[in-house]
């Protein structure tokens, strides 16, 4: 019997590893383009309540429509295309340590773990409407676990894909990127 997309999701957190390779069992071009296309517009959703405070700084009637009109192409649009570029070159660089998947299904670890991250983003989405007036620091750290998060949903499941028997060193390449990001502004403000 096959589970929901939601009930999926849900229990690819008891074991990451085995949720992708769930998801490569019956993995389709038209699906990894719908995770892509959802993904997309899970972000877009999440993104609201920063969309509204970017609306307020903005001296023009039709803030609100211009901001979420821009946020709408670039999550349905531009996003997908970025991911696809991303999936590609994780798929190369994963070839070099001998990987064995196709683009596909390196396609299919990154899409699936956007996906997979959703829940996180929501949270992390809430909690800046609450973190509002704190200091950039605090909502660049919720940002910080967001990518970290990620990274570890992303490298499981790539790790996965590309046939590594552990997936530590994969999330650890995933993750440097967002915590040398997180140090380097962090040392600017300072």
């Amino acid at each position: 019997m096959e589970k929901g997309l939601v009930s999926a999701i849900v229990a690819a957190y008891s074991d990451l590893r085995l949720a992708q390779a769930r998801q490569e069992q019956t993995v389709s071009e038209p699906r990894i383009l719908f995770y892509a296309f959802l993904a997309g517009f899970l972000m877009f959703v999440a993104g609201l309540p920063s969309a509204s405070l970017q609306a307020t700084s903005i001296e023009d009637p039709n803030a609100l429509a211009i901001v979420l009109a821009a946020r709408f192409f670039g999550s349905l649009f531009v996003l997908p295309l970025l991911f696809y570029a991303l999936a590609a070159l994780a798929h190369i660089i994963a070839r070099i340590w001998r990987g064995s998947a196709t683009f596909q299904m390196a396609r299919l670890a990154l899409f699936w773990a956007l996906l997979v991250t959703m829940p996180v983003v929501f949270l992390a989405s809430i909690a800046s409407v609450g973190l509002m007036g704190a200091p950039d620091l605090a909502l660049r750290l919720v940002g910080v676990i967001v990518l970290l998060a990620f990274a570890k949903i992303w490298g499981t499941g790539l790790a996965q894909s590309e046939g590594f028997a552990r997936s530590w060193p994969t999330i650890g390449i995933i993750a440097l990127v967002p915590i040398a990001t997180f140090v380097t502004i962090a040392g600017f403000q300072t």
